[in-house]
């Protein structure tokens, strides 16, 4: 039986329109998010769940991922597929034996290795979607339909668009758009990003770049959401961290490819201008933002 969710997701609707033209479905996006949530309200009757956050699980899955799947059957929801990348081969060749759509959902909260793996695997047998924080729609119960914000509704929204005042807007920021913020039982906020920050350096960067100076990493984060939305600049956030350049920059990869910055290349009509100028840098969740930069 699905899940049923207190609030809609935006992005539910084509997540079932994909699953319904692929034998794969790839949910990605960084840890908190919603991507397991999201997914069981959305699983159609008779799929099993199983996730490899699970040590014994995730162990079956990397030394017998064809007597893995062979066990779980099929449709089958694999969440944390990270963990056991053996599958993807595996996956393949279920798929190509008996091809049909929705035989596989999957989430994945790090995508350094995992994007590779998926290329090669599972070409043309996967669609792949991310899943961010909650936007203002979420945030006010609209996420549903065709957005409002669109070049030709802008002269309705400003006459009877919804209106916040500064504190609410501040308010909304300083919050961000974590689910587990807007739970009833919600925890306390600072709380619940150092716990982030923690599970985030200790796990997830550990295992996928073995940062030897944990401190230097968060000092990078938090000089990196200090700028948040400015040009960046590596020199500038290494100085801050008190570690080298190229430091900086692969660290700065980690935050992008985890999810928890984009990096706005600028606009040009000269592409060659567009190449040699720097990008801004944005955190992609302004609680978040808010929380490191203090």
């Amino acid at each position: 039986m699905a899940l049923e969710l207190p609030y809609t997701r935006s992005i539910a609707e084509t997540i079932l329109t994909t699953s319904r033209c692929f034998p794969c479905l790839l949910l990605t996006g960084a840890r908190q998010v919603g991507k397991t949530t999201l997914l069981k309200s959305l699983m159609p009757e008779g799929m099993k769940y199983v996730t490899l956050d699970n040590y014994l699980l995730a162990e079956q899955a990397r030394q017998d991922p064809m007597g893995f799947l062979e066990e779980m059957g099929q449709p089958l929801f694999i969440d944390e597929i990270q963990y056991a990348p053996e599958l993807f081969r595996a996956i393949k060749i279920k798929v190509d034996e008996n091809r049909r759509n929705s035989m596989y959902w999957m989430t994945a909260s790090q995508r350094f290795r995992l994007m590779k793996n998926v290329s090669d695997s599972l070409a043309g047998r996967v669609g792949i979607m991310e899943l961010y924080s909650f936007s203002q729609r979420e945030m006010t119960g609209k996420g549903t339909g065709v957005p409002e914000f669109r070049p030709e509704n802008l002269a309705t929204l400003t006459e009877s668009g919804e209106k916040c005042d500064i504190d609410e807007l501040y308010r909304r920021i300083w919050r961000g758009g974590y689910p587990e913020l807007y739970k009833d039982d919600a925890p306390d906020r600072d709380a619940f990003f150092h716990s982030y920050l923690q599970t985030y350096v200790e796990r997830d960067v550990q295992e996928l770049s073995q940062v030897g100076n944990k401190g230097a990493f968060v000092k990078l984060m938090r000089s990196a959401a200090s700028r948040s939305g400015q040009q960046l600049v590596y020199a500038d956030i290494a100085r801050d961290a008190d570690v080298s350049t190229n430091t900086a920059k692969a660290w700065i990869s980690i935050l992008e490819t985890s999810g928890l910055i984009t990096l706005l290349e600028p606009y040009r009509v000269n592409t060659t201008k567009r190449l040699a100028k720097s990008p801004k840098l944005y955190f992609m969740d302004t609680g978040l933002c808010a929380w490191l930069a203090g």
